[in-house]
């Protein structure tokens, strides 16, 4: 247990101090189109990182994304890191039966 309603968005925050464009607000941004989201938040997180003599194997991978919400390419899919079962298991399955 933490001082904060959702302990994983604020350990995501202060994770990527040092690059906040890895994290962006936590909260997305509002993206329409798949290429946007490459444009607008992994390339510019990717060249962040290049700044700061990052590794080539890290770079343009949308798992490096800290977003609570993130795109899975190779997936298809949404990954929603706000469901956090260390918080409230219950709100937990609430929130996935509300999405499902």
């Amino acid at each position: 247990f933490g001082d904060y309603v959702d302990n994983r968005l604020y350990f995501y925050m202060e994770n990527q101090r040092e690059i906040p464009s890895v994290t962006g607000k936590v909260v997305p941004e509002y993206i329409q189109s798949f290429r946007q989201y490459r444009r607008e938040v992994i390339w510019r997180y990717s060249a962040d990182l290049a700044k700061v003599g990052a590794q080539n194997c890290i770079l343009n991978k949308e798992w490096v994304n800290s977003r609570g919400v993130i795109f899975r390419f190779e997936r298809k899919a949404l990954e929603i890191r706000v469901m956090d079962e260390q918080e409230c298991i219950k709100s937990d399955v609430a929130l996935s039966c509300f999405i499902r």
